[in-house]
């Protein structure tokens, strides 16, 4: 099981406040699939899950202000049962901490097929232009698309 933790995305806050979750208890996840809407001090984020599973449990739902670094829900396997206590953050997540967290399995699912990892706004980008993500070379972690690799694609045309 997996813990999904608020992410440090503030610049002058580590409260963040939950928009709205994308997903409902009991659906199904995959990575890179955008997960939760997080409210900055100073935008409104998409946030992309890290994990591929079950969304078990959210702790936290809409409009609740929640520190960086808290656990804020649970992705796991069905069935897999969910902690009754939820752990208390032990160090404030940093500006560049990774949104989920904790434990990180020794190697991360590879995407479903046919499914390309890319950010959100890679995705509304390469719609706009009509551009297939399958066929592109991501420069972001593990593969995945950017933003800015669109953009080459575009400019390259």
């Amino acid at each position: 099981m997996n813990q999904i933790i608020m992410p440090a995305l503030g610049q002058t806050s580590d409260e963040l406040r939950i928009v709205a979750w994308l997903k409902r208890e009991g659906d199904t996840v995959t990575v890179g699939e955008p997960l939760i809407n997080i409210e900055t001090d100073k935008t409104t984020l998409e946030v992309e899950s890290a994990f591929s599973g079950v969304l078990l449990k959210i702790v936290h739902g809409a409009d609740a202000v929640i520190q960086a670094g808290q656990v804020i829900a649970f992705i796991g396997q069905p069935g897999e049962r969910v902690p009754d206590v939820v752990p208390e953050p032990t160090a404030k997540a940093a500006p560049s901490a990774p949104f989920i967290n904790a434990p990180v399995p020794a190697a991360q699912p590879a995407p479903p097929q046919g499914k390309v990892l890319a950010t959100p706004a890679a995705r509304q980008l390469a719609r706009e232009y009509g551009l297939d993500l399958a066929r592109m070379a991501g420069s972001g972690p593990d593969g995945r698309i950017e933003r800015d690799d669109v953009q080459d694609a575009i400019d390259r045309t």
